[in-house]
Order: structure tokens, then C-alpha cells, then sequence
């Protein structure tokens, strides 16, 4: 795989102690990265007309062997793979494979598919098809070449970002989940991983695995799922939560360890306050000193009073994103598509 592109900076910051660096994730034999190494798969009884997909002339042509004979092993996790398929047309293709041979599991597929088909958004990869047999589900997707956002930091060693240089990225990825909440879903793993740099260092917001329709203002979720460094204080006790502030909460996870260098809060310290209802204390690292406006963000997305944090309404018109709305050119409206009440 291609190294990931780097960001135009060169940020200074002191590296921090191991205990407080993001959660590793299994290394590469595990992860299953796309290499020239990785046994090829194959779907023998798939049948995919990607071509009408791609361009109406070619409608009728069925492409099962440019597509589906020589997928690559990209990733994996307990309950789906995805694959990297032939490119078609030029077009470079991913196909995920989902297990539903269960009920739960054709449930939570459905719900995977049916979240994923309605995000269009220039920040989330395009579902083009989805195709169904006896075990699995079919996702065929936009493939998004490059890296996310924990290898990013790997690769750095953990040497933080300075704000002015990361702040449009941060502000694009937030944009990306606003947009999901305004039109009815929470994301509901928002994490580095799930957060992609493409060739040409523009964010892409992945995996729906455990997205879910927003309940309607005041009904709470008791869905408790996620990963635990970036999980809200509502989830890690196992109360009802509203499921677009978890979100908020991930995200300010995210953002804080890109600007840093580290994730925001001892482990051993959260784990033994919050249950207390006590907000264990924010670890600003020393070095370059952090703008006022990025520490009101971040005291504002890592509240544990849910009613009190800030909603990504809020987040994506917060005066640390104001040079990157300026940027975008981006008008921000203080009404929401329907009832749910997501500002």
C-alpha cells in the first residue's frame, strides 16, 4: 500500500508518555491491509452489474469478473470483510461483505445498508449497489485510497498538529457527521480509524456498522455499543444516552488527540470518576500553547451532562471552525430537515 499523504506542515510539540497515546489496534496481519501480498478471494456465485452503475450506456453488462475474481483482503472485524474489487471503468471499487445469517444480523445489516444509502455527501464514500445471497450482504462501495486517520498519527510518531493546520480537515469531518444527524442518523463509532485521508488529503467519514435512526427529542437510546476510549460517560455506565451528543463527545475525542498528540483523558483517572459523576481533569499537554477557542471547544464537547455539551449544530459553527467556514464558503441555518431535534 502506498504511504499516506502527508499534511503541508511541519508541527512542533512534545511527544507524550506511552499510557496516554490512542488505543492500538491489531497491526497489520490482523488488520488486513490491502497489499500485493494479500491472498486474493473470490465470490463465485456473485453476480454484480456494476457497469450500469457507472455509465447508462453500459447498461445490461454484467462485470462478475472484473469486479468480483480478484478482490483484495482490505480490512476486518468480527462481523463483516471488505474487499477491494477490480476497478471498473477506472472507477476504483470496495465490496463489503456483511453476515446476516441470522435474524440480529439481518436486522443490523439493514440498518448498516439503509444508513449508508442515505448519506450523499461529498465526505462519506457512495454505496452504488447492494446485492444479497443465503449468508451475506453486498455493499459495493467507493474504495478510498489512502490512510485513516490513526495510522496518520502513527506514522508521526504522535506529533500533534498545529490548529491552523488541521482546522479545515477537522471542520470538513465535522460537517460530514452534522450532515448525517440533520438527516436522521447518528454514526455511533466515530473514531481515527473510521476516519479516512484520500490521495488528495480530503476526510472521508467510514463504517455505518452502528449507525442507527435518531430517536425522536427527549426519547433516549439504551443501544450501548462503540469503542470504549471514545464511548460518552452515559455509555460507559450504561445509561440512556442522546445518541447525537455520544457523537459529539467521539468526536471531540478525535479532535483533541489530532491537536495534542494524545487522547484528553487518563484512563485510570476516567474510569474511577466518572462512575462518581465526578469530569476527570483534561490533560492540556505542555509545549505550544493551545488557543483559547480550541480549549472552550473542547470543555464544550467533553462534558459529561449530556444536556450540557454542545450538539454538532453548535460544534460546526463554534468561533475555532470560523476561518475554516470562511474557507468553505458555507452558509449554516439554525433549522433542521423535520422533528428531530439534533441543534
Amino acid at each position: 500500500m502506498e504511504e499516506p499523504p502527508p499534511f503541508p506542515c511541519t508541527p512542533t510539540g512534545l511527544k507524550t508518555g506511552a499510557h496516554l497515546r490512542p488505543p492500538r489496534r491489531p497491526r497489520i496481519n490482523d488488520r488486513l491491509r490491502c497489499s500485493q501480498g494479500t491472498p486474493m478471494r473470490t465470490f463465485a456465485n456473485l453476480s454484480i452489474d456494476i457497469g450500469a452503475l457507472m455509465d447508462t450506456s453500459h447498461s445490461g453488462t454484467t462485470c462478475t469478473d472484473s469486479v468480483t475474481n480478484q478482490e483484495q483482503h482490505v480490512v476486518r472485524d468480527q462481523h463483516s470483510k471488505v474487499f477491494l474489487g477490480n476497478p471498473v471503468k477506472g472507477i476504483p471499487v470496495a465490496i463489503k461483505r456483511i453476515h446476516a445469517n441470522t435474524p440480529e444480523r439481518r436486522m443490523k445489516a439493514a440498518q448498516e445498508t439503509e444508513a449508508h444509502k442515505a448519506m450523499k455527501h461529498k465526505n462519506i464514500p457512495r454505496i452504488l449497489e447492494v446485492h444479497q445471497d443465503e449468508k451475506f450482504i453486498y455493499l459495493i462501495m467507493e474504495y478510498v485510497d489512502g490512510a485513516d486517520l490513526f495510522q496518520v498519527l502513527e506514522d508521526r510518531e504522535y506529533v500533534p498538529f498545529r490548529e491552523a493546520d488541521i482546522r479545515e480537515f477537522l471542520f470538513r469531518v465535522s460537517r460530514a457527521i452534522y450532515y448525517c444527524h440533520r438527516n436522521g442518523y447518528s454514526h455511533g463509532d466515530i473514531k481515527l480509524e473510521n476516519i479516512m485521508v484520500d490521495s488528495s488529503r480530503t476526510p472521508r467519514l467510514i463504517d455505518f456498522g452502528l449507525s442507527t435512526r435518531i430517536k425522536e427529542k427527549d426519547k433516549l437510546s439504551s443501544s450501548f455499543s462503540g469503542t470504549s476510549d471514545y464511548a460518552c460517560p452515559q455509555i460507559l455506565l450504561t445509561q440512556p444516552y442522546i445518541q447525537t451528543k455520544a457523537d459529539v463527545w467521539a468526536l471531540g475525542v478525535v479532535i483533541f488527540t489530532v491537536v495534542t498528540g494524545h487522547i484528553p483523558f487518563c484512563r485510570d483517572q476516567k474510569e474511577a470518576l466518572i462512575p462518581c459523576g465526578q469530569h476527570p481533569q483534561i490533560l492540556w499537554r505542555q509545549g505550544p500553547t493551545l488557543s483559547k477557542e480550541f480549549k472552550q471547544l473542547m470543555e464544550g464537547m467533553l462534558k459529561i451532562d449530556q444536556n450540557e455539551r454542545l450538539s454538532m449544530g453548535q460544534v460546526v459553527r463554534h468561533s475555532w471552525f470560523a476561518a475554516a467556514r470562511r474557507a468553505e464558503f458555507i452558509p449554516y441555518r439554525s433549522s433542521v430537515r423535520g422533528s428531530i431535534n439534533v441543534l
